[in-house]
């Protein structure tokens, strides 16, 4: 009996989605797409330029600055929720997983909704595929885990809510840079090893 209980709490609390990510520590493999990605506190302290010039040495490791589309995939994959509208629901549990692999880097204050606050935000730059433009993409997925919203009246229940956005207006040269990372990835060598997220 004991058995039977542990196994389908195991079944309830597996997630088929965060099953496709394996954390290695330092970046998290996604078995899906066959990338791995860098933790995004790996880059924090870095701007785009200097990633690019081969600080850090992630270039030389194998590492490339990951695109918005590769973003946009990954986001929605997990969460299963449409790009920029807040959620609750299940999203919350695989977002928080996934966060959780991925780095926390949030900007002090730089970002809220209606005047709450928003919590465990994993966000960087990517690429927007167009090197004539000053601007770069910019990949955030976000956490909220207030329990009103008291702009409303009478205060709406909140709870847990998920967000991601990907978009191109992020400046290359952003004096932010020491908060918001680099998404990177680089073709996995590890496909399906190591424990999961």
């Amino acid at each position: 009996m004991k058995k039977a209980l542990a196994l389908m709490l195991g079944l309830i609390l597996t997630s088929p989605v965060m099953a496709e990510f394996y954390d290695h520590r330092h970046y998290t493999t996604d078995s899906v797409t066959g990338l791995d990605w860098l933790d995004i506190r790996e880059t924090l302290g870095r701007s785009y330029f200097q990633i690019q010039k081969g600080d850090g040495g992630f270039l030389e490791n194998g590492w490339r600055i990951a695109n918005i589309a590769e973003l946009a995939e990954m986001f929605g994959r997990v969460t299963d929720l449409p790009q920029g509208a807040w959620e609750r629901g299940n999203a919350f549990v695989e977002a928080q997983r996934l966060v959780a692999c991925l780095g926390v880097g949030a900007i002090p204050g730089a970002y809220s909704d209606n005047g709450l606050p928003v919590q465990d935000t994993a966000h960087g730059i990517a690429e927007d595929q167009d090197p004539t433009d000053d601007r770069v993409g910019f990949g955030t997925i976000y956490l909220r885990h207030e329990d009103a919203d008291n702009n409303t009246n009478p205060p709406t229940p909140i709870y847990q809510q998920t967000r991601w956005d990907v978009f191109t207006n992020f400046y290359r040269d952003s004096q932010r840079y020491p908060y918001v990372g680099v998404w990177m990835v680089r073709p996995t060598a590890s496909l399906g090893r190591g424990p999961k997220c």
